[in-house]
């Protein structure tokens, strides 16, 4: 089960209190220990840290959307998948040019793509993008993923090098993982 899965990856990375987030970061395969760094193809160059990154971001609300805007402000290009409908962030006062002013300022510098999961259209959109992305970060109580079929498992087998990162209220096992909870200090 769960030790067989982490035994494939690097110390798993904690944040916060307890097991908030936990990052599996997969384990270089032969090749890439030969190799050394994997160097990013992409077209542009930028002096910030994590420019050339792809970041799929599928959280809500407050600390999931304030992690990927420190990636996207060091440079990372990040993508918010949002269900049909929008966040609901979008909807909460005050306003700012017609959004929420939270949300706005949450995802500044991302680009929102609006798919449901649950359709095959959806999936299929998701497909290419999850095959090229270097980072998943997404935000809903554990099983959730799995059961849209973007579990990590899943997701491994289109793109063994993806960073998949899990942030939830009480972590993703445990007596009390199956509990929404949010809130901006879980990641500071």
């Amino acid at each position: 089960g769960l030790r067989r899965l982490r035994s494939r990856f690097e110390q798993p990375l904690h944040f916060g209190v307890g097991r908030l987030v936990e990052v599996l970061v997969p384990k270089p395969d032969r090749r890439e220990r030969l190799r050394g760094v994997r160097t990013h193809n992409r077209v542009g160059h930028s002096s910030q840290p994590l420019a050339g990154l792809l970041v799929l971001d599928f959280t809500t609300l407050l600390p999931g959307p304030l992690a990927t805007l420190m990636l996207a402000e060091a440079g990372a290009q990040v993508i918010k998948i949002e269900r049909p409908g929008g966040e609901d962030m979008r909807r909460f006062p005050p306003f700012f040019e017609g959004e929420g002013a939270a949300f706005t300022l949450l995802n500044r510098g991302k680009t929102s793509l609006v798919l449901d999961l649950k359709s095959e259209s959806g999936r299929a959109t998701l497909k290419p993008l999850l095959e090229k992305a270097d980072v998943l970060i997404e935000q809903f109580r554990p099983d959730v993923m799995t059961r849209l079929g973007f579990g990590y498992d899943a997701v491994r087998a289109l793109n063994s090098r993806l960073i998949y990162c899990s942030i939830s209220g009480y972590g993703q096992i445990g007596p009390r993982s199956g509990e929404a909870g949010h809130d901006l200090n879980y990641i500071g």
